[in-house]
């Protein structure tokens, strides 16, 4: 019964909660098994553990129970170097180095911020009204708010779901702007930058030892960073009559690394 929790397919559309329900109910800890799946080698197989208070319990006692040691993926690392490089997303780290990180990513990275967007955007939307002609609101987000990815090192954590529920939130709050100020001619678009030059970014790779330049941009199609006139640029479109049919819409600026492989 636990092989669907194993085989990718379970999941494409949506968490299996009844499934979960019924396991929980009968063993709300118990073992699943490996088998070699979709080209996958079989592996030592895994607990799970399927109870809130079981689950806070496990993740108050790293030392018992360590994120480090063999990293959180189901099919485990193939090799110490796979390991190694496993080691280095916050969700396979344990404290204090897992909560370092966590931190500033919560507090920068919530809700609470997206909500702070809503009076710049309804101050934009005002003074386009009483222009009276319409105009164009275009709203930065990330590719965060397009995929489950960590945007710079495609770290599935959990250590960064403010960040990821901000962004996705920006996408919230553009789709809603989109359709409400329609009628006002006013339309409403997101950019979503991946990598860009800027000293943000110059500085953050000065304290990510562990990155390999190289291979982030190996990862992506377009093999290098973008300069920030490259976004300065479809923002430009976006906000102009060039793209007066446009509204509601996503847009990717980030050399192709949701389409690629990822870091």
């Amino acid at each position: 019964m636990t092989l669907p929790l194993v085989d990718p397919d379970t999941f494409v559309s949506g968490v299996p909660y009844e499934l979960l329900a019924r396991l929980r109910q009968q063993s709300p800890v118990l073992w699943v098994e490996e088998p070699p799946l979709a080209g996958w080698t079989g592996g030592p197989g895994f607990w799970l553990v399927l109870r809130h208070a079981d689950v806070t319990n496990v993740l108050r006692q790293p030392d018992v129970f360590s994120s480090w040691l063999g990293g959180t993926q189901v099919r485990d690392p193939a090799n110490p170097a796979a390991l190694a490089f496993a080691r280095q997303m916050m969700l396979n780290q344990d404290p204090p180095e897992h909560g370092r990180l966590r931190r500033p990513a919560a507090r920068a990275f919530t809700p609470r911020r997206v909500e702070q967007m809503t009076p710049a955007i309804r101050a934009t939307a005002q003074a386009l009204l009483d222009h009276g002609d319409g105009g164009a609101i275009v709203i930065t987000s990330s590719t965060a708010g397009l995929n489950s990815l960590c945007p710079t090192f495609s770290v599935r954590s959990h250590g960064f779901a403010g960040y990821h529920a901000a962004k996705h939130g920006v996408v919230g709050l553009m789709r809603y702007y989109a359709t409400s100020l329609a009628e006002k001619n006013i339309r409403v678009n997101s950019v979503h930058p991946g990598g860009v030059m800027t000293s943000m970014t110059l500085a953050a790779a000065e304290h990510m030892t562990d990155v390999d330049p190289a291979a982030l941009l190996k990862s992506l199609p377009i093999a290098r960073f973008a300069e920030p006139i490259e976004i300065s640029r479809l923002v430009a479109f976006l906000a102009s009559d060039e793209s007066s049919y446009t509204t509601g819409a996503e847009f990717l600026a980030d050399g192709g690394l949701l389409s690629g492989p990822g870091y």
